[in-house]
């Protein structure tokens, strides 16, 4: 895995952990834009319930994004 990759495996490995292979994140995917240089936005989530979105000019920048989002979001409530 290299490094555009860091987020989204540091999220599998801490899902994977805590929740011992019963939960997956799940992806949603949208563009908007233009056709020739659109606008990725993808959503990740656990259970249903959105927990990190991120947006950028690639689909893996955007995935990367609402990983960082997703990972912030699951340690604030580790408590």
């Amino acid at each position: 895995a290299g490094r555009i990759e860091g987020h989204r495996s540091q999220l599998n490995d801490f899902v994977q952990r805590k929740y011992g292979g019963t939960k997956k994140v799940e992806w949603d995917e949208s563009e908007s834009g233009p056709e020739h240089q659109p606008t990725w936005e993808l959503r990740a989530s656990l259970d249903g319930y959105e927990i990190g979105r991120g947006r950028g000019l690639s689909k893996g920048a955007a995935k990367e994004a609402a990983a960082a989002r997703a990972l912030e979001y699951l340690r604030s409530r580790e408590g």
